[in-house]
């Protein structure tokens, strides 16, 4: 038998789970249990003397956000090495205790250092926020490293233009390299040096220095469009 949300709603004759404050069925015939995060009132679990096998028969415990107490005594699964430090890591930082027995925050933090992947399982959310989830993820930092930071976007003050041309300073790995765009009249050589600031490279120094070509949009008065124009 699968115990669901729906089931222990009836049992306690209840509309609402987040009602449920203590819920208490041992010596029973369930074997899984659906995920119980809507239940976020739920403090008090007792599913001793069930028929659970393997650990993801419990997993859906380990939803309840508010749990302090849970006893799964006499279940199969208690048998499973390392049973006790599996079922603290992955439940909510709230639990404190199991199977009738008090857990310590020595207790805790072995637990969680052993079953690291558990604070990746919970996404770090608020039901982590307890000085004790606090310790258990810098247990995790520690072991595997603290997550990589996305990088800052730019700020709007790295850049400014003026009249006579624009630039812009560009920070990567601590060193600051700065762009001009050549004002009108600039040589292309010159672009080239500063990009690259390396006049003794040869094929730097095959550049010549020619104005950067201005564009005009006007016809020349002796062009041949215009001559063609006229006769026509």
């Amino acid at each position: 038998m699968k115990l669901t949300v729906e089931r222990i709603l009836q049992k306690l004759g209840l509309t609402n789970a987040d009602e449920v404050v203590e819920f208490k069925m041992s010596l029973n015939s369930v074997q899984d249990v659906e995920s119980l995060a809507v239940c976020t009132h739920l403090e008090t679990l007792d599913l001793s003397g069930n028929r659970f096998q393997v650990k993801r028969n419990i997993e859906g415990l380990f939803g309840a956000p508010k749990l302090v107490s849970l006893d799964l005594s006499a279940a199969p699964v208690c048998k499973i090495p390392q049973y006790r430090q599996y079922v603290i890591a992955h439940a909510a930082p709230t639990l404190r205790v199991l199977d009738k027995k008090p857990i310590s925050d020595e207790e805790r933090r072995a637990a969680e250092a052993m079953f690291p992947e558990a604070i990746a399982k919970r996404g770090l959310g608020a039901s982590t926020s307890g000085p004790i989830a606090k310790k258990a993820i810098d247990d995790y930092d520690d072991i595997f490293g603290s997550p990589a930071k996305p990088a800052a976007p730019p700020s709007s003050s790295s850049s400014s233009v003026s009249n006579s041309g624009s630039s812009s300073s560009t920070r990567k790995s601590g060193a600051s390299t700065k762009i001009e765009t050549p004002a009108a009249g600039s040589t292309s050589k010159k672009l080239v040096n500063d990009l690259f600031d390396d006049e003794s490279d040869p094929f730097f120094q095959s550049f010549s220095s020619p104005s950067i070509p201005i564009i005009s949009s006007s016809v020349p008065k002796n062009s041949s469009l215009q001559r063609n124009s006229q006769t026509s």
